[in-house]
């Protein structure tokens, strides 16, 4: 008997515990349910670890109180949620996005966002795809289980016509892969062969806050913003290396021992394509006396070449594609914004960088310093 009112009485706590936190999550928007637990807890009096109801069992406290108290509203919201979830999914279709997390389960509050999970053929597909649609967002690392497996998973977090929309980038082999779940399965636009179950769990480790790119690119193109070069490694051209526009594989490093300008830039980039100009003329005028100028396209293959052909840039172009991303962040431009130039010393190690667009007579100037 005594067991017997013991687990009764732990049944309790554990109900007790899970409407208190369906009532925290309805009424103050908030979306984790183990913070919800928390603080819950600490509401009825017990200690954090005691008696702590399982997510599952919140989620139907959450869904009877809504019923109860905020049912037409809460109806107007998921839809609405939904709504904007499809749309986005339409636009991420080449990426095989599936929706997981409270708007698919029907619990999310008024400060949820959005969860989408993508599987690119390459994950740097994505942000490349973000750019070229002007769309800001921020960046993080996050966990997820495969079997005993850990690996990391990148995190993309946007502005989605008013609500907040994050994106867990998996590799393209993971869709099909049993991953540990910590919410329920996800769905995917399509029909129902087409549903899968993948882990929705997030265990955030790093977040890197990118500044919204349409700010960046406005700023870059009225004035241009000098960096200070902090770059993550000491020798910044050891072992970079790009195809250029002819499939030739170029090392950075083989231009050591000039003055070398690095131009980032891409062809849907407007201040990018107005650089190109002065860039060769300068190049063209000093080339004699050590100066060489390498653009690296973070762009497509095929519009790169198509756009090199047309324009006939006088100047090495590699195409890096969504690998220049993490380059460009490594030399101190965490935001990702372009155009983004560095200069390099006959050294090989960087001395300023710029990002925005250059003047010609603000890079002449730097050029006839650099050369000495």
């Amino acid at each position: 008997m005594p067991i017997r009112r013991k687990q009764l009485r732990e049944m309790s706590t554990r109900a007790r515990i899970a409407a208190v936190a369906a009532r925290l999550m309805a009424e103050d928007g908030i979306d984790d349910f183990a913070l919800a637990k928390r603080k819950a807890a600490r509401l009825v009096g017990v200690a954090a670890r005691e008696s702590l109801p399982a997510n599952a069992e919140i989620e139907q406290a959450l869904h009877a109180y809504r019923a109860l108290y905020q049912a037409e509203e809460h109806a107007e919201r998921i839809a609405a949620l939904r709504r904007l979830a499809l749309q986005a999914m339409e636009l991420l279709a080449p990426f095989h996005p599936y929706l997981t997390g409270p708007v698919l389960a029907g619990t999310a509050g008024p400060y949820a966002a959005i969860e989408l999970q993508l599987f690119p053929d390459n994950p740097k597909e994505v942000e490349l795809f973000l750019l070229e649609r002007r769309l800001a967002y921020e960046t993080a690392e996050g966990r997820r289980f495969s079997g005993d497996r850990v690996h990391a998973v990148a995190e993309l977090t946007l502005d989605w016509r008013g609500t907040p929309l994050k994106l867990s980038v998996f590799d393209r082999r993971d869709e099909r892969v049993a991953l540990r779940k910590r919410k329920p399965a996800v769905y995917r636009n399509g029909p129902e062969s087409q549903k899968s179950r993948i882990s929705s769990g997030e265990m955030p480790l790093l977040r890197r806050r990118s500044l919204l790119f349409a700010a960046v690119a406005a700023a870059a193109a009225a004035a241009g913003l000098w960096l200070g070069l902090r770059p993550r490694f000491s020798r910044p051209l050891e072992g970079v290396r790009f195809p250029d526009t002819e499939g030739r594989v170029r090392d950075l490093a083989e231009w050591r021992g000039k003055v070398l300008i690095v131009n980032f830039w891409a062809t849907w980039c407007a201040p990018c394509r107005e650089e190109i100009p002065i860039l060769s003329e300068v190049r063209q005028a000093h080339a004699a006396r050590g100066l060489e100028i390498v653009g690296i396209a973070i762009d497509n293959e095929a519009k790169i070449r198509d756009f090199a052909a047309t324009f006939r840039i006088s100047y090495p172009i590699l195409i890096a594609e969504g690998a220049g991303l993490d380059l460009i962040r490594a030399l101190g431009n965490t935001s990702g914004g372009l155009p983004f130039t560095v200069f390099f010393g006959r050294d090989g190690r960087p001395i300023r960088s710029k990002l925005g667009a250059l003047s010609k007579s603000e890079l002449e100037s730097i050029v006839s310093e650099l050369l000495g």
